[in-house]
């Protein structure tokens, strides 16, 4: 947890790439793989500096 609170470190973030911080996706699931509908996925966890967030979209996590 304390590497991967790096990603969510406001001042760290603004002090040396004068941004927000991009959070971690997956942060504490490992490289695991998640049941799928389709089969399975991976729950490997991420960083994007400054995303174009129009080509993204948001999937919720129900744990089902």
């Amino acid at each position: 947890m304390e590497i991967a609170s790096l990603f969510f470190d406001q001042e760290w973030w603004r002090n040396n790439y004068d941004s927000n911080p991009p959070g971690l996706v997956g942060a504490g699931s490992g490289l695991g793989l998640i049941p799928d509908s389709s089969g399975f996925k991976s729950a490997l966890g991420f960083a994007i500096k400054k995303p174009n967030i129009i080509g993204f979209r948001e999937v919720p996590q129900t744990g089902v």
